[in-house]
């Protein structure tokens, strides 16, 4: 007799890799959409507002403190949608 799961970890497939796959790509489409919500507020608040144009915003680049915070955003994005791949069984 097999021992029951983890109540913790739910499982959905027979090879828990493919769970962790699934959670991975579960995050990564939660995170695409928050996103996308956000962009599309600030987009409108600009075009209302006048502020900065499509072009301004295609050239932009951070710089200095703001480039730096970035770069550690990114690493802690990385790990959040790619973690479960590498969770244990």
């Amino acid at each position: 007799m097999k021992a029951a799961p983890d109540a913790g970890t739910p499982r959905f497939f027979q090879d828990p890799a493919i769970d962790r796959l699934a959670a991975s790509v579960l995050q990564l489409a939660s995170e695409v959409w928050v996103l996308n919500e956000r962009f599309a507020a600030m987009q409108a608040v600009a075009d209302e507002k006048g502020v900065i144009t499509a072009a301004e915003l295609a050239q932009f680049q951070f710089a200095g403190p703001e480039d730096a915070a970035m770069s550690e955003a990114r690493v802690a994005f990385i790990r959040r949608v790619l973690g479960p791949l590498n969770a244990p069984d």
